[in-house]
């Protein structure tokens, strides 16, 4: 972590009240020290510096505390970045050199986890795309600088450089509410030369978030279509769920089913074998093998015809929705299946208002 700069004249307000508060503190220690040892003779009991108390209690400040308060009343007016955050580049740009000259590429959707600690003093920033593996060292980016602002209270704002081995650059972000979630809107650009918009979303407490690969997947009969694979692990949450809404052996009977057809694996569909047999947009191989989207998982749905039954993770993925609108699409509910009684059920709703039971 690194110290940061900020616009805020919180620090030296803040230093002040707690020199202020440790010499009181210090000098109501030494009477009441000073009167204990008059009274109990055996006693030599000695007051405790006020630089020990200022530092003790600013270390738990700097720490635990400086991001809370009391109804409106905040212990620090230095805006709080820290957290996950998971979003995409949303077009990021970049020259790559073709003989003598320099060729413009463009690379839409690139998913990115940004992870930000932050005290009283201190900050770290780390940002990393989902699609390259980081883990070798050169390949971290460590934050050099950093500043927080805010002169407008309800966009703060985040600017930070960083440096590895290969590569420099610089990042920017504006924090927004909407509605219950938080965004972060910037841009980051290095000397590759590389520069790009993102837009990341923080994470809340208890939710299920994946990040999977678009790629083709084939049914049963054959036919090809575009999804992404999700890991029994990331469903587990939800299979809980649905395992507390069916008995023994109908769970088990609904699971046979649905691993059977799907050869043993779960998968959320961007585009059916239909759609993506009729190829409206060349851009669409653009996506497929490179692109890694994020999933969050919400809840367990459900729906039913006469005596046929299915179940779903009910799925939440912004960046399917936007490849299907930059090929011509309409919005899909997003959806893994978990199990079905004898068919599974498509053609109808498996959006948020079918959902039977939240992740968490």
């Amino acid at each position: 972590m690194i110290y940061y700069a900020t616009d805020s004249n919180t620090r030296t307000t803040t230093y002040s009240i707690f020199m202020f508060s440790a010499v009181l503190m210090q000098s109501i220690l030494a009477l009441s020290f000073k009167s204990l040892n008059s009274q109990l003779f055996f006693l030599d009991i000695s007051s405790v510096s006020a630089f020990t108390i200022f530092a003790v209690s600013f270390l738990v400040y700097d720490k635990y505390v400086w991001n809370r308060g009391i109804g409106w009343l905040r212990f620090s007016t230095i805006p709080d970045f820290s957290g996950e955050w998971v979003g995409y580049i949303d077009e990021r740009q970049e020259f790559a050199q073709l003989g003598n000259t320099f060729v413009k590429k463009t690379q839409q959707l690139v998913a990115v986890q940004l992870h930000v600690s932050q005290t009283f003093r201190k900050i770290s920033v780390n940002l990393k795309s989902m699609a390259i593996s980081h883990s070798a060292k050169s390949r971290e980016s460590e934050c050099t600088t950093a500043g927080v602002f805010a002169e407008d209270s309800r966009r703060p704002k985040l600017v930070y450089t960083w440096i590895r081995s290969d590569l420099a650059g610089s990042g920017e972000f504006v924090r927004k509410a909407e509605g219950e979630r938080v965004f972060l809107d910037g841009h980051y650009q290095s000397n590759y030369p590389r520069s790009g918009t993102i837009r990341v979303i923080q994470k809340q407490p208890g939710e299920q978030w994946f990040c999977g690969q678009v790629t083709t997947i084939e049914n049963g009969e054959g036919e090809a279509y575009l999804g992404i694979h999700i890991p029994e692990s990331a469903l587990l949450p939800a299979l809980k769920l649905m395992r507390g809404f069916l008995q023994e052996p109908e769970y088990g009977q609904f699971r046979l089913a649905q691993n059977s057809r799907d050869s043993g694996g779960f998968h959320m569909t961007i585009f059916d074998p239909a759609e993506f047999n009729s190829r409206r947009n060349p851009d669409l191989e653009n996506y497929i093998n490179q692109t890694f989207l994020w999933l969050r998982l919400i809840g367990l749905g459900k729906q039913s015809s006469g005596s046929d039954e299915c179940y779903f993770c009910v799925i939440e993925c912004e960046g399917a929705q936007k490849i299907r609108r930059n090929c011509g699409f309409g919005n899909r509910d997003m959806h893994a299946t978990l199990g079905f009684k004898s068919i599974d059920l498509h053609n109808v709703p498996k959006g948020t208002n079918t959902m039977i039971a939240p992740m968490r």
